[in-house]
């Protein structure tokens, strides 16, 4: 794949390679296991229909109340397509054969990260729509960030599905990859880091292993034939909100970290990553935990820069979703007096002008449920 740059975002640049997934039935083979099978065909163009619950009860002095949250979600699921619960909505979304990844987001640790009593509700869904729990899968970047969050072990031990990090667990294949212009110096859960070679740089020459290159989780290029985005509103020191499209585009490669430098600010690459058909095309469901929006200091949990927002929001349009809870953030960080700088979620209106969904809030069908 040729080097992507900003001037080029526009030619739409292509992602090398071609996905494979299989249907595992441990654990324990998920690293082993590459099939060459293809991703699935497109999905619906999302169409910037969003509904939203809200309900002021589900967090009451930063303390969550999961019933209530679990009650929201399924209702709010079940409404999304015409129906009473999630449990209906995930029968028509997908098969006993499949093998769905919820991507939450755990960085933010346990206070904010993916609501876990909404996740319970997707899994049970899942698994009352005939999926085996092998072949549901939570997972994240890291598997430290997992563990900090309490998705492992107290949060599997309860669902019963594995739960896994791509590093250390997994890793990243060799394609589909994504060449960018900036070059990045690797680090430790970077496919091509090289352990060996940074303790010799330790002694005094620094870290010289660089890449223009990211590699695609192999949850997602070689074990899951469909995606559930499950975010957690937070604001982003790079990219100004860390919503739907950050969490999966930049949460499903390495050597991501150059990717919020100046002038960039994830423009082109959150588009162009997002647009491989290995997350275009399995990405079925985007969900929005904002039951705490963080709008400042983010992604980890600030009190003093967190709002009790009680929302959960849920569409196919990543892009809808995330201009909607945008707006919310820049309302919410005037109110706190802070400025947000001209690229804050620059990303946002340049993943719509790529197709990835509606970026005009005129054109956003928002209900309320």
């Amino acid at each position: 794949m040729r080097k992507s740059t900003r001037r080029q975002f526009l030619s739409k640049t292509a992602l090398t390679g071609a996905a494979g997934l299989t249907g595992l039935s441990s654990l324990s083979t998920l690293a082993q296991t590459v099939t060459n099978t293809p991703v699935p065909p497109a999905l619906p163009t999302p169409n910037g229909r969003v509904f939203m619950s809200q309900n002021s009860s589900s967090i009451v002095q930063w303390n969550v109340n999961n019933t209530v949250v679990e009650q929201m979600a399924d209702r709010l699921i079940g409404a999304y397509y015409g129906v009473s619960n999630a449990a209906t909505a995930m029968k028509r979304l997908v098969t006993p054969q499949d093998v769905v990844g919820l991507k939450v987001f755990a960085s933010p640790g346990a206070a904010t990260s993916t609501n876990k009593a909404m996740v319970r509700v997707v899994i049970n869904a899942l698994k009352a729509a005939g999926l085996p729990s092998q072949n549901i899968i939570v997972w994240d970047k890291f598997r430290f960030d997992l563990e900090n969050a309490q998705f492992l072990p107290i949060f599997q031990r309860e669902v019963q599905v594995p739960i896994i990090g791509t590093a250390p667990d997994v890793g990243y294949g060799d394609q589909p990859s994504y060449d960018f212009e900036v070059t990045g110096t690797l680090i430790w859960g970077d496919r091509d880091f090289n352990a060996k070679k940074a303790s010799v740089d330790a002694d005094g020459s620094g870290n010289t292993q660089l890449s223009t290159k990211s590699y695609f989780s192999r949850i997602v290029t070689q074990r899951c034939t469909k995606l559930i985005n499950m975010a957690s509103l937070t604001d982003h020191p790079d990219f100004g909100i860390n919503g739907c499209l950050v969490n999966m585009a930049i949460g499903s490669v390495d050597n991501n970290r150059r990717f919020g430098t100046s002038p960039y600010y994830g423009v082109p690459p959150i588009p162009d990553i997002y647009s491989n058909p290995v997350i275009k095309n399995k990405v079925i469901l985007n969900i929005m935990d904002a039951i705490i929006t963080g709008y400042a200091g983010g992604p980890l949990f600030k009190p003093d820069f967190s709002d009790q927002t009680g929302q959960i929001f849920i569409s196919n349009d990543p892009v809808a979703i995330d201009t909607l809870c945008l707006r919310e953030l820049i309302a919410l960080r005037k109110v706190a007096g802070i400025q947000s700088p001209s690229y804050f979620g620059a990303h946002v209106p340049a993943c719509a002008q790529a197709g990835l969904g509606v970026g005009d809030p005129s054109k956003i069908n928002l209900q309320t449920v």
